[in-house]
């Protein structure tokens, strides 16, 4: 009867375990979504537009000696992920997600 017990606990837990995951993934993927479109706001703003053309200039320089082929796109890349790293703010995904756990909440009071 123990044994039984036990095999009951493990596919319950398995079961709540596999769906927790699934869901966890779902707000990671949302997550990722929300964060990109803020960002791709930013870079429009006046503010992200004042980082992204100086700095754009400067490593466009660069690239066109290290990678001419793809310079454009290359400096593109590297400018935007040098202003995410340094000017965009974003919360964590700790922080978001419990902010998405309390709109929830809200939501279906």
């Amino acid at each position: 009867m123990h044994t039984h017990e036990k095999r009951r606990e493990r596919r319950q837990w398995e079961t709540d375990h596999a769906a927790f995951t699934q869901q966890e993934q779902q707000r990671r993927h949302q997550y990722e979504q929300e964060r990109a479109a803020a960002l791709q706001v930013f870079l429009k703003s006046p503010e992200g537009r004042q980082h992204y053309e100086p700095a754009y200039k400067t490593v466009l320089e660069l690239y066109k000696r290290r990678e001419p082929h793809r310079a454009s796109t290359a400096a593109h890349e590297a400018t935007v992920a040098r202003i995410e790293q340094d000017h965009f703010q974003f919360p964590d995904y700790s922080l978001w997600a419990l902010t998405q756990h309390d709109r929830d909440n809200e939501a279906s009071i």
